[in-house]
């Protein structure tokens, strides 16, 4: 695995043009419902990435925006404005080309979210997708122990079940790294179970920026088993799926 990136200042002017941006060589734009993604980047090992990519929203299959307050002001918004999209487009790292074709997804967050940390995952299969998470809130902001976790699911159409009635119970191999993760939603639309077996992790240790500080951030790639009912429907299948989340304090 290795880590593409590029960095640029930007002016609040520029930054007002969202969902548009250009950053370095680097540009997002939103034509109708498809996102144009354009990629320019160097690697830690000298190569470099560049790309172009095309994400196709569908009306409904999201996820509307949520916010959650806290002490002072705080706020902490969500939303995922695909949850399962079309993806199209190439990579380009060095001389070797990777052609993608499959289903893309994306979320977005905003407000405050300084000493922030999360646990979320994301699963699709045929025409459902499956999305849950938690946030824990600096505990000057609420307490961490008393912000609901949830889980919502989507179909063809948009969304058709969402519950807070969720515990996710992370279990570590012998390193202290999540080797598993179980996510237990029941709510009047959905009665489900959901284990992620993590297969790979991308660590990074916070030290600075926006989020939780002194803490490391694992991205995780796995496979989820979900079983149960949304909408009345079964549910039973293994598939692919990525979960994020944090260890130290």
């Amino acid at each position: 695995m290795e880590t593409f990136g590029a960095s640029a200042e930007l002016t609040d002017e520029e930054v007002m043009r969202a969902p548009d941006l250009a950053i370095g060589g680097s540009s997002v734009r939103l034509d109708g419902l498809r996102y144009r993604i354009g990629l320019n980047l160097s690697g830690e090992r000298g190569a470099r990435l560049t790309g172009d990519l095309t994400l196709e929203a569908s009306p409904g299959r999201l996820v509307p925006p949520l916010e959650i307050s806290g002490a002072r002001g705080w706020r902490t918004g969500y939303v995922v404005p695909v949850t399962s999209g079309t993806l199209t487009g190439e990579l380009k790292v060095g001389e070797e080309r990777i052609p993608l074709d499959g289903t893309g997804y994306h979320d977005h967050n905003w407000g405050f979210w300084e000493g922030v940390s999360w646990q979320w995952g994301q699963v699709q299969h045929e025409d459902l997708s499956f999305i849950f998470g938690r946030v824990f809130a600096p505990r000057d902001a609420a307490d961490p122990e008393r912000m609901p976790g949830f889980v919502g699911a989507l179909g063809p159409d948009g969304p058709i079940g969402y519950t807070t009635d969720v515990r996710i119970t992370e279990t570590n191999d012998a390193a202290g790294r999540p080797a598993a993760i179980s996510v237990r939603a029941r709510g009047s639309a959905l009665d489900l179970d959901l284990r992620f077996d993590t297969a790979s992790a991308e660590t990074t240790r916070m030290t600075q920026g926006p989020i939780a500080r002194g803490v490391t951030f694992l991205q995780l790639q796995g496979v989820y088993t979900v079983t149960g009912s949304v909408a009345g429907r079964t549910v039973e299948f293994r598939a692919p799926g990525a979960a994020e989340t944090f260890r130290g304090q």
